[in-house]
């Protein structure tokens, strides 16, 4: 009798209903969520994979549109803005990244390669100018500067810039192809009439440094000019890097 009454309580207990407490979805992240995870995910992979670190308590803000300086947008893809220490990355690449972050929505998609680049490149400009605060207590590039310079000083400073911005864009990609073919020699030739080739030849120019010292390189690069005469760019160049070598191996 006993048995029979145990399970009758048994049977009676599994037929009651069974209340569950159901959580809700977690909510999809906005564009600018994703752009702004991403920013702090690239951050930490470019500290691991050359050991130069951002300035501690630095996070990067994310701008859509163009800063009011940027006078035309037509070959815009982003920029680092010093005044407001913040990535400015063009309205039309909003929908680069298929990222969800693990935690918030449960997938990870891998970042584009467009996106990953731009991020990089961005991140690289924002490193070198703490670097260069932190080292000689300025920013760098000091673009105030270059309307009090000639022109060909204000594209010697690009071509060193862009050229740290390519590093970083390209550390952790498939092109790291570099040339020293992309520099004006003087004489004539056809890559350097090219919209990219500051970027091109710039990384050429600065990637060993970059690669052998590191932070110090930056450092070096951030305080030493690059200057040249008659287009004679690539000889400039190839005179820059042995000077780098020499004072930075003492």
């Amino acid at each position: 009798m006993k048995k029979i009454l145990l399970l009758a309580m048994v049977l009676s207990a599994c037929s009651k209903p069974l209340y569950v407490t159901t959580l809700p979805l977690p909510k999809p992240l906005s564009t600018e969520e994703q752009w702004n995870i991403a920013m702090l995910e690239r951050v930490k992979v470019i500290e691991c994979r050359t050991g130069i670190l951002f300035t501690e308590g630095w996070v990067p803000r994310m701008q859509f549109g163009a800063p009011d300086y940027i006078s035309s947008t037509a070959n815009f893809g982003g920029c680092y803005d010093q005044s407001i220490r913040a990535m400015w990355v063009t309205s039309a690449y909003r929908t680069l990244i298929p990222f969800s972050a693990p935690g918030f929505a449960g997938v990870t998609n891998p970042l584009s390669e467009t996106a990953r680049m731009l991020i990089d490149h961005e991140l690289g400009h924002a490193l070198a100018d703490q670097i260069s605060y932190r080292t000689h207590r300025r920013i760098w590039p000091d673009t105030s500067a270059w309307r009090n310079q000639t022109g060909d000083q204000n594209l010697a400073d690009k071509i060193l810039t862009e050229g740290v911005g390519e590093y970083f864009g390209r550390l952790l990609g498939s092109d790291t192809t570099t040339s020293a073919e992309w520099l004006p020699t003087g004489d004539g030739g056809f890559a350097w009439l090219m919209d990219s080739w500051p970027y091109y030849g710039g990384y050429w120019l600065v990637k060993p440094i970059i690669d052998r010292f590191g932070e110090q390189g930056i450092a070096y690069i951030a305080k030493h000019p690059l200057r040249f005469k008659d287009n004679k760019i690539r000889q400039a160049a190839y005179l820059y890097q042995e000077k780098a070598f020499k004072k930075l191996s003492k």
